[in-house]
């Protein structure tokens, strides 16, 4: 059997080291410290160059789940079914959304299909966020119920080449993956 709390003899001992060498116990104990704060420093510089926060509001605390298997490797995306058995689940959290990205065609009516990174999010997800659209509106609860039609909220830069102007793309018609969305 393995010992991983000190017992009093440990304490007596290590107790008696420290009155024998008072100048590198410091020393040691001093060193230890340095060298938290220079980990501590260096992970957050690293944090914050690498992997900073998302351009939202409150983007500090937006955070991101993922599924991991029993050998702790990172496993594929949760579905969104799964998503939505797991939501009654987080207590925790203000608001949760869900989203998946995949390449798939997109069209307009007049412009030839291109393919394009797609992300399909949960309807709270702008929500979650705060993000305000630019222009148009965002999901709302009927956009989320099985079988209503499709929406798409696009890029400024795409509404732009599908209709000449951002303001101009709000209620046309696009054909994603061969669906068409409003």
């Amino acid at each position: 059997v393995r010992r991983t709390t000190p017992t009093a003899l440990d304490l007596r001992m290590a107790w008696r080291v420290t009155q024998r060498s008072p100048i590198l116990s410091l020393t040691s104990v001093l060193a230890m410290a340095v060298g938290i704060a220079l980990t501590t420093i260096a992970f957050t510089i690293v944090k914050d160059a690498f992997f900073g926060t998302l351009p939202v509001p409150n983007g500090h605390e937006v955070v991101s789940l993922n599924d991991y298997n029993r050998m702790g490797r990172h496993t594929l995306g949760t579905s969104l079914d799964e998503f939505r058995r797991r939501r009654p689940a987080m207590t925790t959290v203000q608001g949760a959304g869900a989203y998946s990205d995949q390449l798939t065609d997109v069209s307009g009516a007049t412009t030839p299909a291109d393919i394009v990174k797609v992300t399909r999010i949960t309807t709270d997800a702008f929500d979650v966020l705060q993000a305000p659209p630019v222009f148009g509106r965002t999901f709302d609860a009927r956009d989320g119920q099985l079988g209503s039609p499709l929406v798409a909220i696009v890029s400024q830069a795409f509404a732009s080449r599908l209709s000449g102007a951002a303001q101009n793309a709000i209620g046309q018609t696009v054909r994603v993956a061969g669906a068409p969305a409003t």
